[in-house]
């Protein structure tokens, strides 16, 4: 099944890098292979984007970085453990599909575990 981009994330992606709107996007696929908006975030609160990824399923941020030492716009899969195998692939092949249709994407991070989405490894350079 190949993914499709709605409307709605080149919209919220547009109003995310103006930074008029949003500091994270949370996106999914969804069953007929549309990539969607499934949440938004303002300010700087990390928390509330680690309470809204599921735990056994994969979902895209897109993050605002532009305040932080990190700098630009990170497109980050989570890919958990705890999802299908089916589920990760058809993550990882849509990620180069939202590579190419989303423009200013500066970062690409991939992770599978919470502890690689703590405030201090998403938010500072290595």
């Amino acid at each position: 099944m190949a993914a499709t981009l709605s409307r709605e994330v080149l919209d919220a992606c547009g109003d995310l890098k103006s930074g008029q709107r949003h500091r994270y996007l949370l996106l999914r696929l969804s069953g007929e292979g549309r990539i969607e908006v499934e949440s938004s975030g303002i300010g700087n609160d990390h928390g509330q984007l680690l309470q809204e990824l599921p735990q056994t399923r994969c979902r895209w941020v897109l993050y605002d970085f532009t305040d932080t030492p990190r700098g630009g716009l990170a497109l980050i899969t989570w890919l958990p453990e705890q999802a299908t195998i089916k589920e990760r692939l058809l993550y990882t092949a849509a990620t180069r599909l939202l590579r190419a249709e989303l423009p200013g994407i500066d970062l690409t991070i991939e992770v599978e575990d919470r502890t690689e989405l703590s405030y201090a490894t998403l938010f500072t350079t290595t």
